[in-house]
This record gives structure tokens, C-alpha cells and sequence, in this order.
């Protein structure tokens, strides 16, 4: 997908920790893309119930110390170690 044409001057909102946790699009840049793509508005992707489910299962067992949270880099690095 190209996006010639369109400049996209997005917008990184970090908390306090540095961590990207929103990327803003202008309106004129969003109704671009839409025109380009058509149906993108459209797109919505359900979660199912049980992957939600294991998403809490985790993080409550990440509060409770039974699990160690890790970041993408590590995760990568660790894979890429093992493959």
C-alpha cells in the first residue's frame, strides 16, 4: 500500500515512561485516507470473548507477580535468540 499523496502529519502522544500510547491523525489526512481506501471506516475487528478473557488473566497475574512483563524489543530479541 502506497501513500503517495497523502502526508500524514501524525501526531505520537507518550506517557510519562516515554511509551507511545496514541497516534493522532488531522481530519484532513483521516478523510484522505478514507477516500483513498475505500471502507476503511468499515474495518472493525471484534476481539473475541476468550482472547479478552486471557488478556485479563494476565494482567492480574502480572499485578500479582506470578508473571514478568515484557516489552516488544526483549520479546524480539529473545526470539530471535531462540530461531
Amino acid at each position: 500500500m502506497s501513500n503517495e499523496g497523502i502526508l500524514m502529519g501524525l501526531e505520537y502522544i507518550t506517557d510519562e515512561n516515554g511509551l507511545t500510547k496514541e497516534v493522532r491523525i488531522p481530519i484532513e489526512d483521516w478523510n484522505a485516507l478514507t477516500e483513498k481506501y475505500q471502507g476503511i471506516e468499515e474495518e472493525v475487528y471484534e476481539i473475541p470473548e476468550w482472547q479478552k478473557e486471557e488478556v485479563r488473566k494476565r494482567l492480574k497475574n502480572i499485578e500479582e507477580g506470578k508473571e514478568q512483563l515484557l516489552d516488544g524489543p526483549t520479546v524480539l530479541d529473545e526470539l530471535e535468540a531462540r530461531f
